[in-house]
């Protein structure tokens, strides 16, 4: 597997890395690392934003506008654009290597603490138009697969929400926690009951919910307390911006979009009786590595 954080000329990922000049920028010509570094930067600025209060407020109210809303509106969109980037090429090998792209993202982001945009990569990555595209995903490599596996047992749900106990309690900052589920405190009474069964607190749901509250409360703080040392790009900021700009609040129309894009690229192969329809399987690799 290969390790986050590693540019051209053994740059280490404490070092700011070095600014070129560059006029119109492509997407698989900014080095990985940097546009997590970027990403990074954006994000925190939004994290160190967000009132604590509004964490709890939030209890049964999600759909409120707060000062989480631009956090939540960024991870969406940052998951609107992978998608899309990977779903505009026209040639196979072309969306395999946008698909290696964002994995090496994703993994460089959680190699510098950045859980929110490694989740969003991941989540996109996930949905069911991109892992639909087997023959795209029949061209990464078996090392990329391993990243984006890790990538998503380290965000994903896996013998129940166990994500604020591991990833969250052991994170030291800078970092940006994954502001979708990990602040929104209302679901926790919900998965103590988990917690319960699996035996973590014995029976204590109480004891579970303050627990879990002050855990995500003074951890958020310390992380918006902490900025990245990272230098600002303005070149790939602007990339990053211009991509994201293209997506406004939840589209009703972007799924369909998105699923006409995917159906374009690797049409439905026509099924036999009784076949099993492949829409919603995940690449054999990795996805089937999660159940």
């Amino acid at each position: 597997m290969s390790e986050p954080g590693e540019l051209p000329g053994n740059a280490s990922v404490a070092q700011n890395t070095p600014q070129t000049p560059r006029q119109k920028l492509n997407l698989l010509d900014i080095h990985p690392l940097e546009l997590a570094q970027q990403l990074s930067l954006l994000e925190h600025d939004l994290c160190k934003n967000v009132v604590l209060s509004d964490m709890e407020t939030r209890r049964g109210h999600p759909g409120r506008r707060d000062s989480i809303t631009p956090c939540v509106f960024f991870s969406n969109h940052l998951a609107n654009w992978v998608m899309q980037s990977i779903l505009e090429p026209e040639d196979t090998p072309r969306r395999a290597a946008v698909m290696e792209y964002f994995i090496s993202v994703a993994h460089n982001a959680r190699g510098i603490n950045n859980i929110s945009s490694m989740t969003a990569i991941a989540a996109a990555l996930n949905v069911s138009y991109v892992r639909r595209l087997k023959g795209s995903w029949k061209l990464v490599s078996e090392e990329k697969c391993d990243d984006i596996l890790s990538c998503m047992k380290t965000s994903y749900p896996f013998e129940g929400f166990l994500y604020p106990f591991t990833t969250l309690a052991c994170m030291e900052p800078p970092g940006v926690p994954f502001i979708g589920n990990a602040p929104d405190l209302q679901y926790r009474s919900t998965h103590s009951l988990t917690f319960l069964r699996t035996g973590f607190f014995l029976g204590l749901r109480r004891e579970v919910d303050e627990y879990y509250d002050d855990l995500i409360l003074r951890g958020y703080a310390r992380w918006q307390s902490t900025p990245y040392s990272f230098e600002v790009d303005e070149d790939i900021r602007a990339f990053i911006q211009e991509g994201l700009s293209q997506f406004n609040g939840d589209d009703p129309e972007q799924k369909d979009r998105f699923k006409k894009l995917s159906l374009d690229r690797e049409p439905e192969k026509s099924k036999g009786k009784g076949a099993l329809r492949n829409i919603l399987n995940a690449p054999s690799r990795w996805f089937q590595r999660l159940q």
